[in-house]
């Protein structure tokens, strides 16, 4: 219960660390993913029309798409902080 507001997920230690800060970024919208799936899962099982499955599902994909591209971006940001390293 201690951190409610964003599904679970502590905020990052260091607020100004950009892969502390992705990371938390990237597991905030996995678990948004989830849930958004979970209720467009029930949307379908209780019979609704392609007329609302379709405009609710735009969102979810807009919303994986952008996990995909946090995902890369910070793994890429990892990379060049690895390779900083003396």
């Amino acid at each position: 219960m201690r951190h409610l507001a964003t599904f679970g997920v502590a905020p990052p230690a260091d607020k100004r660390d950009r892969v502390q800060t992705g990371r938390f970024l990237k597991a905030l919208m996995a678990r948004a993913l989830i849930g958004a799936l979970i209720l467009w899962a029930l949307l379908v099982a209780l019979g609704a029309t392609p007329l609302i499955l379709i405009p609710a599902g735009i969102p979810i994909v807009l919303l994986a798409l952008d996990l995909l591209w946090l995902t890369y971006r910070v793994r890429r940001d990892e990379r060049g902080r690895a390779g900083a390293r003396p």
